[in-house]
């Protein structure tokens, strides 16, 4: 008999247990949840994660309790088990943008680029005019190397080319890198108007390079020497010293090899520490420098050291 009554509590116990989870009202429900979302907003995610699982059983806020489920798991690094909280999201809602963007930046976290990449090209499908998608979705393409795809998603959101005056300053840069990756001379000026706004010497260095690349020699030698003279920091946004002058060098001989200064140039640059021997050895071959005149820069390089 009092095994009976046992049996008996246990399975009401169990029945009020199960009667929480799957039939939770929607006041006590949006109770969960608020308490789940003051608990994240805290870092308290343990705590989260336990209202927001109460929560769940409630079809009014489910889907938003399985997302921030997400959320708390991606927060605390489980990177895996949050991409399965997003993909239950999305099993059930394929356009559900917000899992889309999440599952996607999991995907990065998780080094699964190309998982990232179809999240990114179905988030970018529904909402071709956003522009912050956009720029996702192209710096995802740009880290991919796929330059071409990069360009059409930065500049227009139907793929068809477009002006680039409204790009903020992030997209353009980024639109100038590609360019350049592509070698186009639209990269030129992408690199000068974002410089207009912020002057960044790493950002200076690529323009220069670009310019350099598009035989600009003049304007790239104006820039070079105007990395020259900024002060270097330990912040390892300026470019090395050594790397400034031997690009300066390197201007002046393949525009004008019999340039003296161009020689004065390299020679600044070898004794200031500069060691790449690849580039050394393609710049003496391109200016067509003498051997014995290489054998004396390279004496005068090792004797610096």
């Amino acid at each position: 008999m009092k095994s009976g009554f046992v049996s008996k509590g246990f399975f009401f116990a169990l029945l009020l247990a199960v009667t929480e989870f799957s039939c939770v009202s929607d006041t006590r429900a949006e109770d969960y949840y608020a308490l789940g979302k003051a608990y994240f907003d805290l870092g308290s995610y343990e705590e989260a994660e336990k209202w927001f699982t109460k929560s769940k059983f409630n079809e009014k806020t489910k889907m938003a309790s399985m997302y921030n489920l997400g959320r708390v798991s991606f927060e605390s690094g489980s990177y895996d088990k949050a991409l399965k909280y997003f993909e239950s999201i999305l099993k059930n809602d394929p356009e559900n943008l917000t899992a889309l963007k999440a599952a996607a930046y999991t995907c990065v976290k998780t080094g699964d680029t190309q998982a990232a990449l179809e999240y990114y090209r179905r988030a970018a499908a529904l909402l071709p005019e956003n522009a912050d998608e956009r720029y996702n979705y192209a710096l995802l393409l740009a880290a991919l190397e796929m330059y071409e795809d990069a360009e059409i998603v930065l500049l227009s959101g139907d793929g068809t080319p477009s002006s680039s005056d409204s790009l903020d300053n992030k997209k353009l840069l980024l639109l100038a890198r590609v360019q350049k990756s592509l070698g186009k001379p639209e990269a030129v000026d992408g690199y000068n108007a974002y410089l207009a706004k912020t002057d960044d010497p790493a950002v200076r260095f690529e323009f220069a390079e670009a310019l350099e690349e598009q035989k600009l020699y003049a304007k790239a030698l104006e820039e070079y020497n105007r990395l020259k003279e900024t002060p270097q920091n330990n912040t390892g946004k300026s470019p090395e010293k050594p790397l400034v002058l031997f690009r300066i060098a390197r201007v002046m001989l393949v525009s004008d090899p019999s340039d003296e200064n161009g020689l004065a140039a390299l020679e600044e640059a070898l004794q200031s520490g500069y060691e790449d021997e690849a580039e050394i050895d393609a710049l003496f071959k391109t200016a067509g420098i003498p051997e014995e005149k290489q054998n004396e820069l390279k004496g005068q390089s090792s004797s610096s050291e």
